[in-house]
């Protein structure tokens, strides 16, 4: 046994997938133990010494991977037993797997994962902001903007756009809060808005905005657009 598991640590995807499922026992040990404070240090402990090991561009995903366990965190806390629950652990074990990849150099094609892993980050986020809850607004806006700087500044490298789109998307999101959406049609209102800018602004960086891309991207932003709209649950 000891030496298939030897075996098995050897193939870099292989030990990347047995991460991501002790990432997955960390949070449903949360919920077995109803998220108490020995059950939440358990993870932290795990989720970090998950990450860090072995010691290589350690740095460079710290702050993503910050991310990913407390949205992992409060997104397990707030739903309960059940298919959704299930849903969400295979959603997060998926982006700890691929977050190693790339952390580790195991996955090819990086610059792609990168930014899937960066849109698919947001989306969790933009769902804690749009869930009713007793978080006060205030707070919720001051960390959702520390969410999109620290996701921004992956994408975009540099401090000026970082800080212009992630209040422009502050805006934005404030707009789409007024809304009479779901909170999931309004997260997914927000992610589209989020893509597209930030499709925008890394053509541009990279000299590739060009007029058939803007059509491209402006066209698609539309078409989602209209979808999300039809198939919302309007309320007043």
């Amino acid at each position: 046994m000891a030496t298939k598991l030897k075996l098995v640590l050897q193939n870099p995807k292989l030990r990347l997938a047995f991460k991501a499922l002790a990432f997955a026992g960390l949070i449903i040990l949360l919920r077995f133990q109803n998220f108490n404070l020995v059950s939440i240090a358990l993870f932290a402990a795990g989720a970090i010494f998950l990450y860090i090991k072995p010691l290589f561009r350690t740095f460079e995903l710290l702050l993503p991977f910050a991310v990913l366990a407390v949205v992992a965190l409060l997104i397990t806390n707030l739903i309960a037993w059940g298919v959704y629950f299930w849903i969400a652990v295979i959603y997060f074990t998926a982006l700890f797997f691929i977050l190693l990849g790339i952390k580790d150099l195991v996955v090819v094609r990086r610059e792609f994962w990168r930014r899937f892993l960066n849109l698919a980050l947001i989306y969790p986020v933009f769902l804690l902001f749009f869930f009713q809850n007793e978080t006060s607004y205030g707070i919720k806006i001051l960390l959702l903007f520390l969410a999109l700087l620290i996701l921004l500044k992956e994408l975009l490298k540099k401090r000026l756009p970082t800080w212009v789109l992630a209040l422009f998307l502050i805006e934005g999101v404030w707009a789409i809060a007024l809304l009479p959406l779901g909170f999931i049609s309004a997260a997914n209102l927000a992610v589209l808005t989020y893509w597209t800018l930030t499709e925008f602004a890394i053509n541009y960086q990279t000299g590739l905005l060009t007029r058939h891309r803007v059509l491209t991207h402006a066209t698609i932003f539309v078409v989602l657009l209209v979808l999300i709209f039809a198939f919302s649950k309007w309320s007043l």
